[in-house]
């Protein structure tokens, strides 16, 4: 929590010495009218205005306008004497609730008179703040302005609603002015001594205030002053400045008060706080400290100042770093709900960054102030971070490490305030409160949250609450009380899903999951086009020996799958017959769990093992998937015996026969365009069509790139496009006829398979390129096109040559050598170094007067010589 009060802050009712009192869950169908008039604040800085559970009003307009509709904020009557430009910036409000130039508009055509008498400028001022809670500068104006009116109680309503909950110097400035008007220094003739004390300790609570709150802000420093100077200008009722080190008013009679509140010692406590803050202007402050104490007294000063300049001088470097930080964050925005943009993550890090810099403890204090540095920069960052679920989070995660369990739900309290459709966050809350030892408290902001915003998800962690905190029974009844929800269509069917498992493992009876998950088909009979839901069913009915319902349950559900695509459209042209033939294919790709659930149910779970039954399954799935690479008898068989993966003995003729015509991994997907035409040849064949570029299947394949004349064979040629098809498949034949390398072979030799496709790409480039090409880095990518790289070295000209290098000293060749150094090795590069003592850059120069078609081929020439 934040640092106690020693005082009740004027105007606040804030009395620090009070413990915090914990709030109450009530739900609310809106938030009241009388919550706009400056409810008393809270006993605690973070603790909230009370613990609402959020309200369709207030999901859909984040509870900012206390409870008032943007459509019903202003008459008809109010409106047609604003001008044209606040009708059309209220409009646009209205219509965008977060559009915040028209805010900005409507507010400005407010503050200049022009939204008609009917419009108080203050309700304007009351809608955006309630809009934007955090922006400083909305509190701000409306302040200013109710000051300038005189509209002291208004005023004293804004600071109670606004000033613990927004830290901001500038608000401090204003409160602190508020007090002082009210309590002036002097009080004129025959004002007795205890009324002076008293106004000067209401205006000291309120600087005291400020500074505990604000005080370590690095644009603190002018709160800092203005409490130098009040206390400076104490005065006696004859003009003289107040007792010394003995006395407080020393022309009141005698009467004299402890040390402790005197003009000097007070005034001394105010300057040895300040000089060692990290804000902005401590030069200034220490020097004005300095002079004041060597004023006083040189031997004091010559004792104090020593002792005070380590602090200070690490208070500087703090204020450096933070004055970096603060710079970077964007403090003056206008809040509002994220909208993933890049800003934003790079917002976030600057705020991390900050939160870890003031956990470092800069500034060496004792683990309270600690924590108030830590809340504050939080506090500080909802001014652009106030609909963030994850700053919330990560704050009241902060509290809870801090062992302030407390404070940590009265964080979750308002953040279900400001993000009240975020059910992370209300998950989260009810956790913390079912760890307090309060499960029904938790199991309320479940139920309050739910009550407006249902959701599967919701309802799922619901249950799951209610079963470990209340019991089975308790959680049978939320899935009772959401039957209109599921007539209707709120809930998916993961609700029946999420239910049946619980029934089944949490509580045990498999027999209830059944039914269950029958009520669901019996109600949503789309259920049956979910392959996740009727395979869950199946396993129910597996693990239950079911038998004959687990058949009949995957024929209705294939049937329905089937009978979907058999109604759609296909008699009405060659483009209805594609649109069919792809309806076709997504539906069989749909279905597959299905069929292979009942495949392993008939393979591995059926009492009788009947082979033929088997059969029938597969070969129902091999007409399901007429391309599927899984087509072979034999290949059948295999997984009728083996439906857990098991490998056969490497090399050996079952590997071969599977690496040839299965699926290289046991997942049955749909195999892409470009996988179908080269699967199960062995190699590439010459002829064929040119593969499609980026063609792949309606159920979602990998994408097949095609290269030049001749689509690739086998894995890796489907896939890469491999020429001449060279090396295809995973085992079998080359693309001459000679047995392939094993696949855990070329893995040992090659783990990545880039060196094979860099040889058999290299079949498809000119001769006169291969050797360039193979000195180039291993290129995994798209095949090369030799034209598109002689075209692309044609048409761009060549870097220019690195400034203060002589011609002779060009390193383009390749030979790493130039000038001097040229100079005693040109012999050892025989033809191309230029012989004798010439100097490197006479093949350069010869090139150059060759021609500048000539210079890329003759430099090439020199590196490919050098390499050799």
């Amino acid at each position: 929590m934040a640092a106690a009060i020693e005082v009740n802050a004027p105007f606040l009712g804030v009395d620090s010495d009070s413990e915090e009192e914990d709030e109450e869950i009530v739900p609310t169908t809106a938030v009241s009218r009388a919550r706009s008039s400056a409810p008393p604040l809270p006993k605690a800085i973070i603790t909230s205005r009370g613990a609402d559970i959020p309200t369709p009003t207030s999901v859909k307009r984040r509870q900012s306008l206390g409870g008032l509709a943007l459509s019903t904020a202003f008459t008809e009557a109010q409106l047609l004497s604003a001008s044209d430009r606040f009708r059309d910036a209220w409009s646009k409000v209205q219509a965008h609730e977060w559009d915040v130039r028209s805010w900005a508009a409507l507010l400005s055509e407010a503050q200049t008179q022009r939204s008609g008498r009917a419009i108080a400028l203050r309700d304007v001022y009351r809608l955006a703040t309630r809009q934007f809670p955090t922006k400083v500068s909305l509190w701000k104006d409306w302040l200013e302005h109710e000051l300038r009116q005189g509209n002291l109680a208004q005023v004293d309503d804004i600071f109670r609603e606004c000033l613990l909950e927004v830290p901001s110097v500038d608000l401090y400035l204003l409160y602190v002015a508020r007090v002082r008007k009210t309590n002036p220094a002097s009080l004129g003739d025959g004002a007795s001594p205890e009324a002076v004390a008293e106004q000067r300790a209401r205006v000291t609570a309120a600087f005291e205030l400020g500074v505990r709150q604000v005080g370590v802000l690095v644009d603190a420093a002018p709160l800092w002053w203005d409490y130098i100077r009040y206390v400076e200008a104490w005065k006696d009722e004859n003009g003289r400045d107040g007792g010394g080190e003995g006395g407080f008013g020393g022309g009141y009679g005698g009467i004299a008060v402890a040390e402790a509140g005197s003009k000097i010692a007070t005034l001394r406590r105010i300057y040895h706080r300040a000089v060692l803050v990290p804000v902005d202007g401590l030069d200034e402050l220490w020097r004005a400290y300095e002079a004041w104490e060597k004023g006083l007294n040189e031997h004091t000063a010559r004792q104090t100042l020593p002792q005070l300049l380590p602090g200070h001088q690490q208070a500087k470097t703090v204020a450096r770093e933070r004055r970096t930080i603060r710079d970077l964050q964007r403090l003056s925005s206008w809040a509002t709900p994220p909208s993933h943009t890049a800003e934003e993550k790079e917002q976030l890090h600057y705020l991390r960054r900050k939160i870890d810099f003031e956990k470092s403890n800069p500034e060496n204090v004792d683990p309270v102030a600690l924590k108030d540095r830590v809340r504050l920069s939080y506090r500080q960052a909802f001014a652009y971070f106030y609909h963030f679920p994850e700053v919330w989070y990560e704050f009241a995660a902060y509290e809870q490490e801090s062992d302030d369990v407390v404070a940590a739900a009265s964080l979750f309290a308002r953040a279900a305030r400001a993000v009240p459709d975020c059910l992370l966050l209300h998950l989260a809350w009810a956790e913390l409160e079912d760890g307090r030892g309060r499960g029904d408290k938790g199991a309320e902001i479940l139920k309050g949250f739910l009550i407006q915003e249902p959701s599967t998800l919701g309802y799922v962690a619901y249950q799951h609450y209610v079963r470990r905190t209340q019991g089975k029974e308790a959680a049978r009844k939320v899935f009772t009380a959401t039957k209109d929800l599921r007539r209707k269509g709120v809930l998916t069917y993961h609700w029946y899903l999420a239910h049946a498992q619980l029934e089944e493992h949490v509580n045990h009876e498999p027999q209830v999951a059944r039914r269950v998950l029958d009520h669901g088909l019996s109600l949503h009979s789309s259920f049956l086009t979910e392959p996740e839901y009727v395979v869950a069913t199946m396993e129910v009915l597996i693990r239950l020996q079911d038998e004959q319902n687990v058949r009949s349950l995957a024929d209705r559900a294939l049937a329905v799958l089937e009978a979907g695509v058999s109604a759609g459209p296909g008699a009405g042209g060659e483009r209805e017959e594609v649109a069919t033939a792809a309806a076709a294919m997504a539906a069989a790709e749909k279905a597959r769990p299905i069929w292979f659930k009942l495949l392993e149910f008939e393979t591995c779970v059926a009492s009788d093992r009947d082979p033929a039954r088997v059969e029938r399954v597969q070969q129902r799935i091999a007409e399901a998937f007429p391309r599927q690479a899984e087509s072979h008898p034999l290949l059948r068989l295999w997984r009728r015996l083996n439906m857990f993966g098991t490998p056969p003995v490497e090399d050996s003729s079952d590997d071969l026969l599977r690496q040839r015509w299965e699926e290289p991994a046991v997942s049955y997907r749909l195999l892409d365009d470009g996988e179908r035409d080269g699967w199960g040849t062995g190699g590439g064949r010459r002829g064929r069509k040119p593969g499609k570029r980026g063609a792949s299947s309606a159920a979602g394949g990998e994408v097949t790139v095609g290269a030049g004349d001749d689509a690739g064979g086998g894995r890796e040629g489907g896939r890469e496009g491999g020429g001449d098809g060279v090396g295809g498949g995973d085992g079998g034949v080359d693309g001459e006829g000679r047995p392939a390398v094993s696949r855990e072979a070329r893995r040992r030799d090659d783990p990545y398979g880039a060196r094979a496709l860099q040889q058999r790409r290299l079949q498809s480039i000119p001769e006169y390129l291969r050797k360039l090409y193979q000195m180039l880095p291993i290129h995994t990518g798209p095949p090369i096109d030799p034209d598109t790289i002689i075209r692309g070295l044609r048409d761009n000209p060549l870097p220019p040559r690195p400034p203060g290098q002589s011609s002779g000293g060009s390193k383009m060749l390749g030979n790493g050598e130039g000038g001097e150094r040229g100079k005693g090795r040109g012999r050892k590069r025989g033809r191309w170094g230029g012989g004798g003592d010439s100097d490197s850059g006479d093949s350069d120069d010869d090139m150059m007067r060759s021609g500048a078609g000539d210079v890329f081929r003759q430099r090439q020439q020199q590196k490919l010589m050098a390499g050799t």
